[in-house]
């Protein structure tokens, strides 16, 4: 929908603006219908109707069931649902961009795209080099060391002040791009397929994870000396927590890697009664040269680089200093470290499932705790709550079934309700073949845009065999009020 084309982060600001009519001839409308994405092999799937509503407001949808089906270029947000919509032709998009320093000046490229789901999204690639006034900045900063590390999206959040301030939870070590696949390549493709959804117990899977070298002028050479290493942790969902130590699963030597490189690695991990009895969730960990075999930009996380948020003098402090017992009472983070973050798996013992052509006749369900969130004193409630304008709230999702399986479902999260306009805040997909008492839970962080109440609606697709359906929505009271002034950035260096 927009092509790349250099914009410079520097001294200036500004915008770029694109109308429908830009890309698709004249006439008062828009229509677009998407089923699979072009670049999308799938082995076997299955059509079926689904429907989503809320207080008798229902919406037919239509979704592909992709058994097994992996995008060519593996990317992460790929999804095998089908969309249509249609738009009036004044509908535009307009993508800003904010003035930097001319010290500290860059290029990147903006793409705006339709994804297979039907959703708009935006997207960039950086060159920190390509700024004539820039680039000895970031070659003075990245340049003298080689910089492996994960994509760690949630590592900071911007706070109403338009800083960008470290996230404390676990959530800034959540990766983008962790892949959970078949150990075989697929004989039509050669290239692995993602699981759809959890993994049967005892399936030898494929855990891939990207890792990248963020130096922008050192490359990390061949037999560095430096692994990857793969951990698992078994996590309960329902209260966002590890519930056992990690225990090594697999490493794999660190390949080398040119500047702003960006290489995927790989091991093979047996399931064989992971499952515990009936199902699992997991962090799968993966770290960068636990052994620190080789110099870079950021090491480790260690108490030397940590800091804690102290709340009576409503500032970040170093930990480097700490007893021992006042280092264990706080919670120390590493605002900068990139070199640890996991991604999730489901473990689940085989049960009797829906195959092609043959929908999964389950009651898929939502009960008062469909929507839950944390409290001052991290207690689960759900709601209502009293939260502080710039803080991240996380929300829990959680579903229900009556019938075992594989099976994973989507569901969509409103701030308000969306017969009357509610924006769409949250959609993720979420186990549905546990039909243990406490459900499945997946959690997510949502920063609210506006002081006030807000009440956050919840959905689940249901099948068009759901045995009981219109049980599928959940709804949670929020009311945002200003914080006090705070100093929201630690004092650290680059």
């Amino acid at each position: 929908m927009l092509e790349p084309r250099l914009q410079y982060c520097d001294g200036g600001s500004g915008d770029r603006s694109l109308t429908f009519t830009d890309v698709s001839g004249g006439g008062s409308e828009r229509s677009s219908s998407h089923k699979l994405a072009e670049n999308l092999s799938v082995t076997a799937s299955v059509s079926a109707s689904a429907e989503a509503g809320l207080e008798g407001n229902k919406t037919s949808l239509a979704a592909e069931m992709s058994v097994t089906a992996e995008l060519h270029n593996s990317n992460s947000w790929g999804r095998a649902d089908t969309s249509s919509y249609q738009t009036s032709a004044s509908t535009g998009i307009t993508l800003n961009r904010m003035g930097c320093s001319s010290d500290t000046a860059y290029a990147y490229y903006p793409v705006l795209y339709q994804a297979t789901d039907g959703t708009i999204k935006a997207t960039f690639a950086v060159d920190p080099l390509a700024s004539n006034t820039g680039k000895g900045f970031w070659i003075d900063e990245y340049g003298q060391l080689p910089d492996p590390a994960l994509n760690l999206p949630s590592r900071f959040y911007l706070s109403p002040s338009g800083d960008w301030v470290p996230t404390v939870r676990s959530t800034r070590q959540q990766m983008r791009g962790f892949f959970v696949k078949h150990s075989t390549a697929s004989p039509i493709t050669g290239l692995y397929d993602l699981y759809p959804g959890a993994v049967a117990d005892g399936d030898v899977v494929r855990l891939e994870a990207r890792v990248y070298n963020y130096g922008t002028t050192q490359a990390v050479r061949d037999q560095s000396g430096a692994r990857v290493a793969f951990y698992a942790a078994p996590y309960d969902a329902s209260t966002n927590r590890e519930t056992g130590p990690r225990v090594p699963i697999g490493a794999t030597d660190l390949p080398a890697m040119n500047p702003l490189q960006m290489v995927t690695v790989a091991i093979e991990w047996d399931t064989g009664d992971m499952s515990l009895g009936t199902k699992q969730d997991y962090r799968i960990y993966v770290v960068l040269d636990p052994d620190n075999a080789l110099a870079e930009k950021q090491e480790i996380e260690s108490k030397a680089t940590q800091f804690y948020y102290d709340a009576a003098k409503q500032d970040w402090l170093p930990c480097r200093d700490l007893s021992e017992t006042d280092y264990a009472a706080k919670q120390c983070i590493d605002p900068g470290q990139n070199n640890e973050g996991f991604g999730y798996v489901t473990v689940a013992r085989p049960a009797l499932s829906a195959g092609p052509g043959q929908p999964l006749d389950a009651d898929i369900s939502m009960d008062d705790w469909g929507l839950a969130t944390l409290d001052a004193s991290g207690t689960v409630v759900n709601g209502p709550l009293e939260a502080q304008y710039g803080q991240p709230i996380p929300v829990r999702i959680t579903i229900h079934s009556d019938t075992r399986s594989q099976e994973h479902r989507q569901v969509l999260v409103f701030d308000g309700d969306p017969a009357a306009g509610g924006v769409a805040i949250a959609g993720k997909m979420v186990f549905a073949g546990s039909t243990a008492p406490e459900g499945s839970s997946v959690w997510f962080d949502w920063m609210p845009p506006t002081v006030g109440p807000h009440i956050l609606y919840a959905v689940v697709t249901e099948m068009s065999g759901d045995v009981v359906p219109d049980n599928n929505t959940d709804t949670m009271e929020i009311t945002v009020r200003y914080p006090p002034t705070t100093n929201y950035l630690p004092s650290i260096s680059h």
